[in-house]
C-alpha cells in the first residue's frame, strides 16, 4: 500500500508560496504549522481571513464563503499575512490559488505545543486526506485511500465513526471497502477486522475480492519469514501446508463461505496471527474443531522449530487454543449435556472430517480429555445406551439374563446388553457357570455308558448345557472376529 502524499510547510519564505501553489494545483493537501512563522503564517493568516474559523469544510460553506465581501475583493490586495507582506510578482497566482476550491479544502493547518503532542499530527494528516476527498475524481477510491490510511495509523476511533455513519445510508458503497478490507486482512488487528467483518455479508464480500490460492500466492518476504516452519516455502504452498496437517483423503476445498473462513483461518495459523485467529476460529460453524486444528498446527510447528524462543511461543499457542476449546466444551455440556456428547463425536465435514474427539485424541490434549463430556461419553460406552446409577442393578440384571440369548431381545434390551459393563459381567457369570458346570459333569456326572435311561439321548441335562455353552463361546469369538 502506497500512503498518499501530504505537504507539510514549516516556516518558509516566498519562494516557498509557489511550492505550496503547484501542490494545491496537483490536488496534494499542504499542512501548515503555526508558530513557525514565514509563509506558514503568512498562510494560515490569509485562510482565516477568507474562510473564518470555522473547522467543518463543505460546498455549502465554501459557497457562503464566496459571498462574502472579503471574497469578492481579495484579488485586490497588496499585502498579506500578519506583517503586511508583499509577494513580489506571484500575487495574482497566490490569491487564485487561495480563493480556489482546491484551495479551500487541501489548505491545513497544525500548532505544536506542549498541550498538544506531535503525535497529533497522524490525525492531522488524515483530516486533511479526508477534506481532499471533496475534490477528488473517484470520491469512492479517495475515500477507500483514507480509511486504509486510518487502518495503518491505527486510527480505530475514526474507522468506527466512518463505517457506522456510512451503514445508515441506503446506497452504501460495498465497493468503496474492499481495498480496506483486502489490507486489514493483512493487519493482524482484530478490532479492524471486527468492524469490516460483522456478518456473513462483509465475509461473502471478502470471498469475491481474495481467493484462498491468491492469499499463498501473494506473499512477500515479510510474510514468508513470519510462516510457521512446517511447509517448505518454495514450492506450493498451500498443497503442501494441507498435505502436512490433515488427513490426505479429507482435503477438500470449497466455495461456500464456510469454506472460506476456514481457508482463510488456516492461512492466519500459518502465517502465525494470533489475534486473528482467535477471532475466526468465533468466526466458524464448528469453533471446537477450528481450535483443536489451531492447537494441533502450533504443535507440529513447535516440533519442527529449531529456535528455542520460537519454540516456546509455538507450544504457548498450542496451550492456548487447547484451553480454548475446552473452555467451550464444558459449557455446551454444562448447558446440554446430551448435545455436548453428541457435538464431542460429530465429524467436522469442512474440517477434514475431524471430530472434536478425534482431534483431542490426536493432539494428546489432556485438559480436553479430562473433561466432563468426555467422561460421560467414556460411560456411556461402557454402560452402553441404558445407563443406571448403580452398579447393582446391572448385576441384578445380568443374572436374571444370563440364560436368555440376548439377540432375541428386541430394541433397548439388545443395546442393554451390547454394553461392555454388561458384556463384561455377562461373561465373568458365564466363565463361573460354565466352570461349575464342566467340573460337575466331568468329576460327578460322567458315565462311559449310558445308565440313564431317562436322559435325552443317555446324556444329562448338564452336559447338553455344557455343549450349549461351548458352541455360544465358539459363536461369539467367531461373531468378534468379525
Amino acid at each position: 500500500y502506497v500512503i498518499p502524499i501530504v505537504q507539510i510547510l514549516i516556516g518558509g519564505n516566498i519562494s516557498s508560496i509557489t511550492s505550496v501553489c503547484t501542490a494545491i494545483g496537483r490536488k496534494i493537501p499542504v499542512i501548515a504549522i503555526t508558530g513557525t512563522s514565514g509563509v506558514a503564517d503568512l498562510i494560515i493568516h490569509e485562510y482565516r481571513y477568507l474562510y473564518g474559523e470555522n473547522q467543518i469544510r463543505s460546498e455549502d460553506e465554501y459557497e457562503n464563503a464566496r459571498q462574502q465581501p472579503q471574497f469578492n475583493d481579495y484579488h485586490l490586495k497588496e499585502t498579506f499575512g500578519p506583517n503586511q507582506e508583499t509577494l513580489n510578482g506571484i500575487t495574482r497566482q497566490f490569491t487564485e490559488m487561495m480563493k480556489s476550491r482546491e484551495g479551500y479544502f487541501l489548505l491545513n493547518s497544525f500548532a505544536l505545543s506542549e498541550n498538544e503532542p506531535e503525535s497529533q499530527l497522524d490525525d492531522v494528516i488524515l483530516n486533511a486526506h479526508h477534506h481532499a476527498v471533496q475534490i477528488a475524481e473517484n470520491p469512492w477510491e479517495k475515500r477507500a485511500s483514507n480509511l486504509i490510511l486510518a487502518i495503518a495509523c491505527k486510527k480505530y476511533e475514526r474507522v468506527k465513526q466512518y463505517i457506522y455513519e456510512h451503514r445508515s445510508t441506503m446506497n452504501w458503497p460495498f465497493l468503496e471497502l474492499d481495498k480496506p478490507l483486502m489490507f486489514t486482512m493483512h493487519q493482524n488487528d482484530v478490532r479492524f477486522i471486527e468492524l469490516f467483518i460483522e456478518d456473513s455479508r462483509s465475509f461473502e464480500r471478502l470471498r469475491r475480492i481474495i481467493t484462498a490460492d491468491g492469499l499463498y500466492k501473494n506473499l512477500n518476504e515479510n510474510d514468508r519469514s513470519a510462516m510457521l516452519p512446517i511447509v517448505d516455502k518454495k514450492g506450493d504452498i498451500r498443497q503442501m501446508y494441507y498435505a502436512t496437517c490433515f488427513k490426505p483423503n479429507t482435503i477438500k476445498f470449497y466455495s461456500n463461505a464456510q469454506g472460506f473462513i476456514r481457508d482463510l483461518l488456516l492461512w492466519t495459523i500459518l502465517m502465525d496471527r494470533f489475534h486473528m485467529t482467535t477471532f475466526l476460529c468465533s468466526q466458524t460453524e464448528n469453533t471446537i474443531v477450528a481450535s483443536l486444528l489451531a492447537s494441533k498446527i502450533y504443535q507440529i510447528a513447535a516440533e519442527s522449530e529449531k529456535n528455542f524462543e520460537k519454540k516456546l511461543v509455538y507450544q504457548n499457542r498450542e496451550k492456548i487454543f487447547d484451553k480454548h476449546a475446552t473452555i467451550i466444551m464444558n459449557r455446551c455440556f454444562n448447558i446440554h449435556e446430551d448435545l455436548a456428547v453428541q457435538i464431542l463425536t460429530s465429524h467436522s465435514e469442512v474440517y477434514f472430517d475431524y471430530s472434536p474427539l478425534e482431534l483431542a485424541e490426536e493432539i494428546g490434549s489432556q485438559s480436553f480429555l479430562g473433561t466432563k463430556c468426555v467422561q460421560k461419553y467414556l460411560d456411556r460406552q461402557w454402560s452402553g445406551a441404558i445407563i443406571r446409577d448403580t452398579n447393582s442393578s446391572i448385576c441384578i440384571r445380568a443374572l436374571q439374563t444370563c440364560l436368555i440369548n440376548p439377540i432375541c431381545l428386541p430394541g433397548p434390551g439388545f443395546e442393554f446388553f451390547r454394553s461392555p459393563c454388561v458384556r463384561f459381567r455377562l461373561n465373568i457369570l458365564f466363565t463361573i457357570m460354565f466352570l461349575f458346570l464342566f467340573s460337575t459333569v466331568l468329576l460327578h456326572d460322567y458315565r462311559p455308558s449310558n445308565g440313564n435311561k431317562e436322559n435325552f439321548f443317555g446324556i444329562s441335562w448338564k452336559e447338553i448345557f455344557v455343549h450349549i455353552c461351548m458352541i455360544g463361546i465358539i459363536a461369539d469369538e467367531i461373531f468378534q472376529s468379525l
